[in-house]
């Protein structure tokens, strides 16, 4: 199903993804369903980490994050895995570093646009200020 959604070398690494969309609707479904059958968190980090999705580089991850419920899924998934159990298995690390990443980038995102709020806010107030001084 995914795979016309991503490009991929010889080693299965993900070059680019192709139809952001349909690959975040899928990372979404992943974490929903790794919520919702019983386990340990052990179990659903080793779930999640079946996906061996691996990443060339983090191009991509910028453009992801804008997808629609993806920072949210992952955000609701990463307290509930257990992040010791895939420190020797390259896949879980790949979610991991892919997970963090668009969540992070999020946070920065929103961030920026706190600070872009404060400064229009604050603005007219200094303008003002200098015009009664």
């Amino acid at each position: 199903m995914l795979k016309p959604a991503m490009k991929r070398n010889s080693n299965q690494v993900i070059l680019v993804v192709l139809q952001r969309p349909l690959f975040a609707q899928a990372i979404i479904g992943l974490c929903n369903t790794a919520k919702a059958f019983p386990g340990t968190p052990t179990d659903h980090t080793q779930f999640l980490g079946t996906t061996g999705w691996r990443f060339a580089n983090q191009a991509d991850f910028l453009v992801l994050a804008d997808q629609k419920g993806l920072f949210d899924a992952l955000s609701m998934i990463l307290p509930l895995l257990d992040h010791q159990a895939g420190v020797d298995l390259g896949n879980v690390k790949a979610f991991f570093a892919f997970a963090n990443a668009i969540v992070q980038l999020e946070l920065n995102r929103q961030e920026a646009q706190h600070q872009r709020n404060l400064q229009e806010a604050i603005f007219p107030l200094v303008l003002l200020i200098f015009h009664l001084f």
